[in-house]
């Protein structure tokens, strides 16, 4: 934005500047002057420019579809029980419990993991009699 001061009036002007890097000194080239900011908002010229440019943004086209239609999840996952329990458990050195167990009986599948998971399951599922079984 520029501002320009001519019969004790600041006028705003609109620019479309590129950043250009020489030596160690960032300057700004002008690539077009859009007009007094005050006009052009006024008179919808900016809304319209943008609109037009935005037709050629494909973040911008995903965003109005997304404002438009709304978003749905196909599927989702439940993290914050998981991770809670894994706490929990851990905490009460159920690990160590189960891994010497299963060492003692010569278990060949991960008790600790699979006991867990059960547990988990019947936590988050609690009305479901057979779903862990399936």
């Amino acid at each position: 934005m520029k501002r320009s001061v001519r019969d004790g009036y600041t006028y705003e002007y609109l620019q479309i500047v590129e950043s250009r890097r020489r030596g160690s000194a960032v300057r700004q080239h002008v690539i077009a002057t859009l007009g007094r900011k005050d006009e052009i908002i006024a008179d919808g010229t900016l809304d319209r420019l943008l609109a037009s440019l935005a037709s050629f943004s494909q973040r911008v086209k995903v965003v109005e579809r997304v404002r438009s239609e709304g978003v749905a999840a196909h599927a989702s996952r439940s993290w914050g029980p998981s991770l809670v329990f894994g706490r929990l458990w851990q905490q009460q050195g159920l690990p160590e419990i189960l891994g010497r167990l299963a060492s003692e009986r010569r278990v060949e599948f991960d008790l600790e993991r699979t006991a867990f998971a059960l547990a988990l399951q019947r936590l988050c599922e609690a009305a479901s009699d057979l779903a862990g079984s399936q």
